[in-house]
């Protein structure tokens, strides 16, 4: 008899980088697990320049340390959809008392600056 699974519900969380000058734009998404797998990337829009070599710092406090995976994706073009497998872990404080959720910071930054740019993770909860 085949076991019963319960699937969580993935979370889509999107935030607009603008004014990338080389050094990295931190970005924060907000409502997300405390405690999650980031499982896709995407770049949905592009302006200003091509974007290459982009690289997305996942972070668990506001202009902390990365966590220790960083995702990478070199002389990208827009757009970029990129599924991360196994997945990136990460582990956040909660935004409120008894809360399970809060907010994921993400540093953002290309090679050939855009003016801006609109990310969009999908994230698995592990909770």
């Amino acid at each position: 008899m085949p076991a019963n699974i319960k699937r969580k519900t993935w979370v889509r969380v999107s935030s607009l980088a603008i004014g990338l000058t080389g050094a990295p734009v931190e970005v924060q998404l907000t409502d997300v697990p405390i405690r999650g797998w980031i499982r896709r990337a995407r770049l949905i829009s592009l302006t200003g320049g091509p974007g290459t070599n982009l690289t997305l710092e996942a972070r668990e406090v506001a202009a902390g340390t990365g966590l220790s995976v960083t995702l990478s994706y070199a002389a990208t073009a827009s757009p970029l959809d990129a599924e991360e497998d196994p997945g990136v872990f990460y582990s956040i404080a909660a935004g409120a008392a008894n809360s399970l959720r809060g907010s994921l910071f993400v540093a953002v930054s290309s090679v050939i600056n855009p003016d801006s740019l609109d990310l969009q993770l999908d994230i698995e909860p592990a909770i």
